[in-house]
């Protein structure tokens, strides 16, 4: 499933493409240099539902040509609703 993101990293924030989204968590493409076990907020929407969890990064790919990462986070928080969203997407 493809779509955006918007992840925030303290006060600064990044518009990014979703490459997958589970009922664990996403892959985005990014520009910024994160680290394993950074957190930060993603807001991003699932079948018209805006949803926002926390989020862990749990792996940051090298970067492509364009200088954009693929990194992968774990939710840490959210919402049962959220969860039901996108089990009834990938389902």
């Amino acid at each position: 499933m493809r779509g955006r993101a918007v992840l925030f990293f303290g006060k600064d924030s990044e518009v990014s493409e979703t490459i997958q989204v589970s009922e664990g968590g996403l892959m985005t493409y990014t520009t910024q240099r994160l680290v394993k076990g950074d957190l930060l907020t993603v807001h991003f929407s699932v079948v018209g539902k805006f949803l926002r969890a926390r989020a862990e990064v749990l792996y940051v790919l090298p970067a492509d040509l364009d200088g954009r990462y693929r990194v992968g986070f774990r939710f840490q928080s959210l919402f049962d609703e959220y969860r039901t969203a996108i089990r009834e997407l990938i389902s």
